[in-house]
């Protein structure tokens, strides 16, 4: 009966995963293994026979560091009978490093021998997923860089150590220039590769106690650390910035990589790190603000426009909610034929406190708090709501052209909706309306913009590119968006005739636009010398001030009543409705 309750005993063991051991130490010191079944072969990577004949085969497996641990922690356990939970990295049978955890409870023998009956499991997979989640708490999975959690606390120990030293700090807040462009025309995995490359940029201008971490998609922060001066501290920044401005290959391509970057100084511009991190993005803000490949160190003065900036962004959200938007359209006129042909709507804010706040000043604040949502609906509606009552009028029938930023495509379901919604409020047909994205908003995710322009064009909304020549676009990827008609930003107009380069683009995009069977219209045409350049390249429709400038309702509905065209039978400057 012992003998089958032993067998019974081992069957059960041998089908435990992991080892199932007993291990004995002598009163001599001397460590034995009296059984182990035979998932040592799995865990250990040798047999339960060697194992027992050679019981000090377990400890050369251990590293140094572990074998002390392990006999230190088999002593304790020894001394006050306490069970014995151990966990050790050895060399598996693969050659590769596993992670094995032991359980076993002692039990002491006449003689003196102390007996652990235990089992030890394989918990590499365990430890990694441990590591893993450990990683991921203060680290950037792609770049491997720390995260915003791992640099606070870089920070604070770095405080406690300018504090000693009398030293100076410096947070800055980096955003790489045209990354987005570059995920939208060419793909993640190409943007990602050129990301990691101004990452290294970055690393190489650092020293080893500086830190770079990735806060956020294509935002960095930096600490610099060890600054005698402000002096000290511009020409590392300076020093930073230079070295991310440069050309980078990836698959094969050369890309020039250039980045915004803002700045704080502690203890000058704050003491805690969230403040210095709130006022580096503040001036970071600034810095793209002025263009690509800007510095800006924190100031009193960018406070100032921070605190302004916030306060345009409350009186906007109540200017939205409040109906103190308006819609002004600007007329687009065929070059063949002089008749106006459709118009643009154009969002205006009296607010009863600022008076007229420029679309400059709030639309950036607007796409920046989420604003930008409420005042696109309201622009599509309002449209709409115009545009239908003009048509019952007995006016020319022409399509509004509504501008949406890339907010909108983004969370397309919502756009798609308002659309929607708009024209069946105000019984407005789908062809009268048009949607305009520009250029660069269009290439930040090119296959999605895609996707939404495909669906608005699904329910007869027509769409078209704006400011186009001001992004990255490739004509591979032009070419697969389902538009109607694309918009030369006017800047290329401005200097078209004095400009070559300016003439050139203009030249070539007409070009393309012709290849691609799609109409072109000349924004910002100001002079009888834009127009007669313009009607020579073949150009479909023009918008401008040689027009006519942006029109309150009352205005546009008067154009359209008189039934004004432009005169194409001389070359005489129109003049400009009030």
């Amino acid at each position: 009966a012992l003998r089958e309750s032993e067998q019974r005993l081992r069957a059960i063991a041998a089908n435990v995963p992991g080892m199932v051991f007993q291990r004995v130490l002598r009163p001599d010191g001397s460590l034995e293994f009296s059984y182990v079944s035979e998932g040592c072969r799995t865990v250990l990577g040798v047999s339960a026979e060697e194992l027992m004949s050679q019981p000090q085969t377990f400890l050369t497996m251990l590293p140094e560091d572990e074998r002390l641990g392990f006999l230190a922690g088999l002593g304790r356990s020894a001394r006050t009978m306490e069970p014995f939970d151990e966990e050790m990295a050895v060399p598996g049978p693969d050659g590769k490093r596993r992670w094995l955890r032991g359980q076993s409870r002692p039990t002491l023998r006449d003689g003196g021998d102390v007996v652990w009956d235990g089992v030890m499991l394989d918990v590499t997979d365990r430890k990694q997923a441990e590591q893993r989640l450990s990683f991921l708490a203060y680290f950037d999975p792609l770049t491997r860089l720390p995260n915003r959690a791992a640099f606070v606390e870089r920070f604070a120990a770095a405080r406690e150590a300018a504090a000693r030293d009398q030293s100076m700090l410096a947070v800055a807040s980096i955003g790489i220039d045209r990354l987005g462009i570059i995920n939208g025309t060419m793909g993640h995995a190409i943007g990602d590769q050129v990301m990691m490359a101004a990452t290294d940029l970055m690393q190489a201008a650092l020293s080893p106690n500086d830190v770079l971490a990735r806060a956020s998609g294509d935002r960095f922060l930096v600490l610099i650390t060890g600054l005698g001066s402000k002096r000290e501290a511009m020409e590392a920044l300076e020093r930073l910035h230079a070295s991310s401005q440069a050309t980078v290959s990836a698959a094969g391509q050369d890309f020039d990589v250039s980045t915004a970057m803002g700045a704080a100084i502690f203890p000058r511009d704050g003491d805690e790190c969230e403040t210095l991190i709130r006022n580096a993005d503040a001036a970071l803000q600034l810095a793209k603000d002025q263009g690509p490949a800007s510095l800006q160190v924190f100031t009193k003065e960018i406070s100032t426009r921070a605190a302004k900036t916030l306060s345009l962004q409350n009186r906007l959200r109540r200017a939205v909610d409040n109906g103190e938007l308006t819609s002004h359209y600007q007329p687009q006129v065929d070059l063949f034929a002089g008749e106006v042909v459709g118009m643009e709507a154009l969002v205006r804010w009296n607010s009863p406190d600022l008076g007229m706040v420029s679309p400059a000043d709030f639309i950036p604040v607007a796409e920046e708090s989420g604003l930008i949502d409420g005042v696109c609906e309201f622009m599509l509606w309002e449209c709409t709501r115009q545009n239908k009552e003009w048509q019952d009028m007995g006016l020319p029938a022409i399509p509004v052209a509504v501008n949406v930023s890339g907010r909108q495509f983004q969370y397309a379901r919502r756009l798609l909706s308002a659309c929607e919604q708009a024209l069946a409020d105000n019984g407005l047909s789908s062809r009268w309306l048009e949607v305009e994205l520009t250029e660069s908003s269009a290439m930040r995710d090119a296959d999605n913009a895609i996707a939404v322009v495909n669906q608005l064009k699904d329910m007869g909304i027509a769409c078209a590119i704006d400011d186009f020549g001001t992004g990255y676009s490739s004509l591979s990827v032009l070419k697969r968006f389902p538009i109607s008609k694309l918009k030369i930003d006017r800047s290329f107009v401005l200097d078209v005739t004095t400009d070559p380069n300016d003439a050139a683009i203009v030249d070539a995009i007409v070009a393309m636009a012709r290849a691609l069977k799609l109409k072109v219209v000349a924004e910002g045409v100001e002079n009888q010398e834009h127009l007669d350049f313009l009607r020579k390249l073949g150009c479909d429709q023009i918008q401008g001030y040689f027009f006519s400038r942006p029109l309150p309702a009352e205005g546009m509905r008067n154009l359209l009543v008189e039934g004004r065209r432009l005169d194409l039978s001389a070359p005489r400057r129109q003049s400009v409705t009030a």
